[in-house]
Formats: structure tokens, sequence, C-alpha cells
């Protein structure tokens, strides 16, 4: 293999790693949104119970916060990924 096939070989190479590393970041990036439409959501929940002195929803908030904690754990997976 003549050198100029081995750069070719390792540009290709190269322009793959960097192909995958953005699609991770877009991943991370995307993940990261659901998360803080989690939190939103949550904050909106807690701002409605106030408002309406009610104490009925917190299930719902219980479940909000789960879904903040497994968008965390996956977060976490991602960025073990790219390590």
């Amino acid at each position: 293999m003549s050198s100029k096939d081995k750069k070719s070989g390792q540009t290709v190479e190269n322009t793959d790693i960097q192909i995958d590393r953005l699609a991770y970041l877009g991943t991370v990036i995307t993940v990261l949104g659901y998360a803080l439409s989690a939190i939103a959501d949550g904050l909106e929940l807690k701002a409605l119970e106030q408002q309406q002195g009610e104490d009925n929803s917190s299930a719902e908030f219980t479940k909000l916060h789960e879904q903040i904690e497994e968008l965390t754990k996956e977060v976490r997976q991602l960025r073990r990924m790219l390590r």
C-alpha cells in the first residue's frame, strides 16, 4: 500500500470518528433537551399545585422525578461511551 493510500485510509477513518463524535454530541444535546423539558414540566406542576392548594398530584411529581433520574443516567452512560 502506498503512503497516499495510507493517508487516504486514515483520513476516512478520522472523518468517521468525527462523524461519530458529532452524532454522539447530537444525542447528548437531545437527551439534555428532554431532561430540561422534564424539569420544566415538574416546575410547572409544582406551581399549579401551589396555586390550587392541591396535594393530590404528588404521584405525577414523583413520576417526573423518576423520568429526570432516568435521563440523568442516560447522559452519564453517553459520557462514558465517549471516553
